[in-house]
C-alpha cells in the first residue's frame, strides 16, 4: 500500500479536538445486498478499495502536540457481524474505518472527523463496484473513484485550509438557543441514540413535497487560533465548546446526501441506511435509491410522539410507507487515542 502523509485540516480541527474522547463521532452506512454476501470476494474489494484511498488508511494518535494521523499499512479490518465495533483500536487494526457483514447487510464504518458525506458516497461507490464488478460483472465505472484514477489533490486538501485569516472578535459570541429546545421545552426524556428506519415510495413523496414547498473566513480563522493553543486539554475543551454549542443550536437536522446515481448497481442494492452521531436531539438521515427514500430517524429521547406524528401526515396525505425498525444506534464507538 502506497504510505499517505494525511494531515487534520483546518475544516476538521474542531471536529476532531471538540469529539475525540466526549462522543462517538462515527457514521454507520448499511447496505443490504440482493444475495448473501461472499466474504473472499467482499474481503478482495475491500483490500483494492483501500489501495484507492492511502489517504483513508491511517490511524488517528495523541502527542504532546495534539492529534495526528499516522499512516497505517495493516489490512484495513473485515469482521464478520452486524454488532457496534471500535475504530482505532486493536479490533479494526486500529484503522479509523472498517467494513462489517452479515448476511445480506454490507457496514460501512467511519470516523466522521476524516470523512465528510461527499468522501463516504465516493468510498462506498468504489467498494461496492469492486465487489459487485468480480460477483456479477457489468458494472459501469463512470463517475467512480478506481484503483486507476489519478488521486486529486482536492479529494484530501481542504478549501479553508486556503482561506486566509481574519480578525476574530475579542468578545466570546453569545450562546445559541434554539426555537424549540426538545428536551427543555417540549419535555422529552433524554437517552441514548434511538433510530426509526422508514422506507417511502419516491413516487408518492415527492409530488407532495413540491407542493409544500457561517463565512469561511471567520470559521478558518477560529480553527487556526484553536490549533495556536498550547496546552492540548486546553485545546480539546475549547473546541469541545463550540460542538455544544453548535449541537443545541438547532431543534433539529435533515441531511439528505442525494440519489444514488449508478443505475448498474441499483439491482443489487435492497435497502441503503445512514446512521449518523447523536449529537443533536432529533437528525434525520435521508437516501434515495431505487425509486425508495430511505429515512432515518434519530432522537436522544425516549418518547417516539413525533415520528408517530410525522406517520400520521404520510398516512393523511395518502403516502405508503414501511417502518422497518427501531433500534439503539448502532455506530462504533471511538475510543480516546494513546
Amino acid at each position: 500500500m502506497h504510505i499517505f502523509q494525511k494531515e487534520i485540516t483546518t475544516g476538521d480541527l474542531i471536529s476532531v479536538y471538540g469529539t475525540v474522547g466526549y462522543l462517538d463521532y462515527t457514521v454507520r452506512r448499511r447496505i443490504k445486498l440482493s444475495e448473501t454476501i461472499d466474504e473472499d470476494v467482499l474481503k478482495k474489494a475491500v483490500r483494492i478499495t483501500a489501495e484507492r484511498y492511502p489517504y483513508l488508511c491511517v490511524q488517528l494518535r495523541l502527542g504532546p502536540e495534539g492529534f495526528y494521523y499516522d499512516p497505517n499499512p495493516s489490512p484495513i479490518a473485515v469482521i464478520n457481524t452486524s454488532d457496534k465495533i471500535r475504530l482505532n483500536s486493536e479490533e479494526t487494526n486500529y484503522h479509523v474505518w472498517a467494513i462489517c457483514y452479515e448476511d445480506k447487510d454490507l457496514f460501512i464504518d467511519v470516523f466522521h472527523g476524516l470523512c465528510d458525506g461527499i468522501g463516504l458516497s465516493a468510498l462506498t461507490a468504489t467498494l461496492l463496484y469492486y465487489y459487485l464488478e468480480e460477483r456479477y460483472g457489468g458494472i459501469k465505472k463512470d463517475g467512480i473513484y478506481l484503483t486507476d484514477t489519478p488521486i486529486d489533490p482536492r479529494e484530501y486538501v481542504d478549501p479553508m485550509d486556503a482561506i486566509p485569516d481574519v480578525a476574530l472578535p475579542e468578545t466570546s459570541a453569545a450562546s445559541s438557543t434554539p426555537v424549540h429546545d426538545l428536551i427543555n421545552d417540549a419535555g422529552m426524556t433524554p437517552c441514548e441514540t434511538i433510530v426509526d428506519d422508514i422506507m417511502i415510495p419516491e413516487s408518492e413523496f415527492l409530488p407532495f413535497t413540491s407542493m409544500n414547498d457561517s463565512s469561511p473566513g471567520t470559521m478558518a480563522s477560529l480553527a487556526r487560533n484553536l490549533a495556536k493553543i498550547p496546552n492540548v486539554s486546553a485545546r480539546r475543551d475549547a473546541c469541545h465548546q463550540i460542538i455544544q454549542a453548535s449541537c443545541t443550536a438547532y431543534t433539529y437536522v435533515v441531511s439528505y446526501t442525494g440519489q444514488w446515481k449508478i443505475p448498474s448497481m441499483e439491482p443489487y442494492i435492497r435497502e441503503f441506511w445512514t446512521h449518523a452521531p447523536g449529537a443533536l436531539p432529533l437528525i434525520v438521515e435521508i437516501k434515495s435509491i431505487n425509486g425508495i427514500l430511505f429515512l432515518s430517524i434519530q432522537r436522544t429521547f425516549s418518547e417516539n410522539r413525533y415520528v408517530k406524528a410525522f406517520l400520521r401526515q404520510l398516512k393523511a396525505n395518502g403516502i405508503s410507507y414501511m417502518t422497518l425498525k427501531t433500534t439503539p444506534n448502532d455506530i462504533s464507538e471511538f475510543p480516546m487515542p494513546v
